[in-house]
């Protein structure tokens, strides 16, 4: 099986050649092999469609008259449901941009960091909700700090911002750990006091425990932190990044600063996906060599557990969290498979106590049963 991409519509030759690399470098980073389960088909290559797999289309519409073809072949995908992704240069006329058929489906301005996310997520290798952490030191960087949430809210983001992220009465520390359980990213606002706080330092060594990617903000005239060469990527602001060239607690960034924020978070945010999923995938090799199975790691499938030359179980790893609507996805995914030899795997570090308690509580209520990574110790005995 594989990711298919159909590309259609007038303008698709105009954009399908940026679109297919950036999803490519974005397979990469996940640990795909690209050449393997991802390919992007033409409407001359329709035959070649996996309507047995989970095909996307993009429709790029213009001025021109579509091809019937073209047309022919959205009807299908409306039809059957699948995942459709109209594409204009400008929203304001996206009505006349597209077919009729696609005006009640939200359309989007060409953007190809938030398409090449989009379409991850249809792919179901991306989460559905993007999450991001933002980690400062309030005495220097306060302001921006709320800036980027606010900006990061806009684009879709669940953030969490201490200021704003933790009900009053709430176990601060707890509540802490567990939203950084089940986020994507952290932004780290690198001020030349930022690692004197403890707060930042323990959640600098709690991402790095997690495998969570990290995207650094250099403050303008201070060297990067000692001890956060594992961040990456990085972004070395300079005054002029600032709208009043401060770069102080009472200064903001320019626009166009939070826009090369926002894009690089959404690269980071993918390679910090591919990052989490395999630690999650290792401990869970390392776990099968202790009760003598083995692991065969497939990027569609899941994990597949052997004894001998027999396929005794299947795990499937997930990044953060899971819940109730994650797991029933994924048990219709699976079909008729048995339900008892799988598990669907996570890191829990730090998770809420009473979500976990939660997620036991579900095991009681499903037919696809999650596990810790950390607890697999008795399944695995077991198969």
């Amino acid at each position: 099986m594989k990711y298919q991409l159909v590309a259609v519509g007038s303008l698709s030759k105009n954009y399908v050649e940026t679109l297919e690399t950036s999803l490519a470098e974005s397979m990469d980073a996940l640990g795909l092999d690209r050449h393997q389960y991802f390919e992007v088909l033409n409407i001359n290559q329709r035959e070649q469609i996996d309507w047995d797999g989970l095909p996307v289309m993009v429709w790029f519409g213009g001025n021109e008259i579509s091809e019937p073809e073209d047309s022919h072949l959205l009807d299908y995908f409306l039809k059957k449901s699948l995942p459709i992704f109209p594409v204009v240069e400008d929203l304001s006329n996206y009505p006349v941009l597209v077919p009729p058929e696609l005006h009640r489906i939200n359309g989007l301005q060409w953007n190809l960091e938030r398409l090449t996310t989009d379409l991850l997520r249809a792919f179901r290798l991306c989460r559905q909700q993007r999450q991001a952490f933002i980690s400062y030191r309030r005495l220097e960087t306060r302001n921006v700090a709320v800036q980027l949430f606010s900006a990061l809210s806009l684009h879709g983001y669940r953030v969490f911002l201490d200021t704003a992220s933790v009900d009053s009465g709430v176990d601060f520390q707890e509540a802490l750990w567990g939203r950084m359980a089940d986020v994507d990213l952290l932004i780290l606002l690198d001020s030349p006091g930022a690692l004197s706080s403890q707060w930042v330092y323990q959640e600098l060594v709690r991402a790095n425990d997690l495998g969570l990617g990290v995207l650094q903000l250099i403050w303008p005239g201070h060297s990067r932190t000692p001890g956060t060469e594992f961040c990456d990527p990085t972004i070395s602001l300079n005054k002029t990044d600032f709208v009043n060239s401060q770069a102080d607690l009472n200064d903001y960034l320019t626009d166009s600063t939070v826009s090369r924020v926002l894009s690089a978070a959404e690269t980071a945010r993918i390679r910090s996906l591919g990052l989490r999923r395999m630690s999650v995938v290792g401990e869970l090799v390392d776990q099968a060599k202790l009760v003598h199975l083995d692991a065969e790691v497939h990027p569609v499938d899941g994990i597949k557990l052997y004894c001998g030359s027999n396929v005794v179980g299947c795990a499937i790893p997930i990044t953060g969290l899971p819940d109730a609507l994650s797991i029933q996805q994924q048990e219709g995914l699976l079909q008729l498979k048995d339900l008892s030899r799988t598990r669907i795997i996570y890191m829990g570090l730090g998770a809420d106590p009473d979500y976990t308690k939660h997620l036991d509580w579900l095991n009681q209520k499903v037919g696809l049963l999650t596990c810790q990574v950390d607890l697999l110790d008795d399944w695995l005995k077991a198969l």
